[in-house]
């Protein structure tokens, strides 16, 4: 189970740094965000684009995923060494799309143009450390549960489609990308 009180960090410093790097900083470009937040879209995407939405890594079925025994091996998850943290694999996800366009090249370059911003984001941010406070790791409040061993590796699939036909076309895509936690757990000490 995902440990609600480090998401909300990573959630709100994935806020922080979207709104900085694909909005305020690129402020004119017509690829600047019109509409970020976090899941889920309730807006026809064509109106609000260029949009991104992001959260936790969900099933078909709406309920957060949870990494499969081969992913926390492959990128995190290790079993706690005496006095030391377990590691575990937070799953996130954004899905984008783009503004309308008059032909299938053009919402294709707009497309990969807005997938490579977004994952530029990501990949510079990849601990998101400094970005709620000056320095330091991203951590939960009681410090139990910090991101730690983020790399750009950990961007794990991208892609976009193209959609539309005769003058109308635009683009959605995804990302993925994990986050390793590492939880040291409180110890008690029994005396008699």
């Amino acid at each position: 189970m995902l440990s609600s009180d480090i998401d909300e960090q990573i959630l709100s410093a994935l806020a922080q740094v979207f709104t900085t790097e694909l909005i305020t900083n690129v402020a004119g470009d017509p690829l600047a965000l019109k509409t970020l937040k976090q899941f889920d879209l309730q807006d026809d995407p064509t109106q609000v684009a260029p949009y991104l939405v992001y959260g936790p890594a969900k099933n078909e079925d709406g309920n957060i995923r949870q990494p499969s025994s081969e992913e926390e091996r492959m990128f995190g998850w290790c079993p706690a060494e005496i006095g030391g943290p377990l590691r575990y694999v937070h799953l996130f996800e954004a899905k984008f799309g783009t503004p309308l366009s008059a032909s299938r090249e053009t919402a294709r370059q707009t497309a990969a143009a807005l997938l490579s911003r977004i994952a530029g984001v990501i990949i510079k941010y990849q601990d998101l450390s400094g970005v709620l406070s000056s320095g330091g790791e991203l951590a939960s409040a009681d410090f139990s549960r910090i991101l730690r061993g983020s790399n750009p590796l950990l961007v794990t699939q991208m892609g976009y489609r193209i959609y539309g036909g005769e003058q109308t076309f635009y683009g959605e895509g995804k990302l993925s990308w994990r986050y390793p936690v590492e939880w040291f757990m409180q110890t008690h000490t029994f005396g008699g």
